[in-house]
């Protein structure tokens, strides 16, 4: 029996594919338990109160707060850049588009081409 090329590739691809998927599930378990530790990290310095925070505790609070901040601006910039315009904006549109039709006709007129 002739072996074709693609059944001596199989074990090759086989592999290729199970160690992509075995870095890929690698990377996700280490950012998994990145997230978990900074998570139990910004817990513990925000349950201190302030006085007893030290520099650590304030970066860690510091950089959460920012990092909450910046959320809440890429939320309102998506929700702005996504909403519909609003009834006045798209009249003003359609006042223009209907100037321009009605200057377009006439400059057809006035070429002696009929609309």
């Amino acid at each position: 029996m002739v072996e074709r090329s693609s059944d001596k590739s199989k074990p090759l691809d086989d592999a290729l594919k199970k160690g992509i998927m075995s870095l890929l599930g690698t990377w996700l378990l280490v950012h998994e338990k990145a997230d978990d530790l900074i998570r139990a990290a910004i817990a513990k310095s925000s349950d201190k109160s302030p006085a007893n925070r030290d520099f650590v505790d304030e970066l860690t609070v510091g950089i959460n707060e920012e990092k909450e901040s910046l959320k809440k601006r890429l939320e309102d910039t998506l929700a702005e850049a996504i909403s519909a315009p609003d009834r006045s904006e798209i009249e003003a549109i359609e006042k223009r588009l209907a100037a321009m039709e009605e200057r377009l006709s006439c400059l057809e007129k006035e070429l002696g081409k009929k609309p």
